[in-house]
């Protein structure tokens, strides 16, 4: 109701410029910056639009069809919004990925895979195939 008030008072000082009159310098009332802001918000095409199903359908592959809503959420919006590559600096996030008490992956404490051993005859028959 401001906004249609605060208009309607716009309106009435528009009139004397538009019947010809000296301009005179209006100020925009308050309660314009927030329908501003709102008309700003409105797309004027559908290109972002269509970039964001382009980058769904390259994320979203027959390969990757198993991903949660949420995963392909967070995977677009890094897609559309984040910075390129040769940008991004992780360290702030690796650092607190480590807080969290994640492993690095030189950390000494982590499990060593263990070596698998094979027998002679196994060893003969790859090296036939290879």
């Amino acid at each position: 109701r401001d906004i249609i008030r605060d208009f309607r008072h716009f309106k009435q000082g528009l009139k004397p410029m538009l019947s010809g009159e000296k301009p005179t310098i209006l100020e925009q009332p308050p309660s314009f910056k927030k329908l501003i802001s709102i008309i700003n918000s409105i797309a004027v095409s559908s290109a972002e639009c269509e970039r964001g199903f382009s980058a769904m359908n390259l994320i979203m592959s027959p390969l990757r069809s198993s991903l949660y809503i949420s995963t392909v959420c967070d995977l677009l919006r890094i897609r559309l919004l984040g910075p390129p590559v040769a940008r991004y600096n992780p360290e702030r996030h690796v650092k607190t990925w480590l807080a969290k008490g994640h492993h690095s992956a030189l950390d000494t404490k982590s499990k060593q895979r263990g070596q698998k051993t094979y027998n002679e005859d196994s060893i003969a028959l790859w090296e036939l195939f290879s």
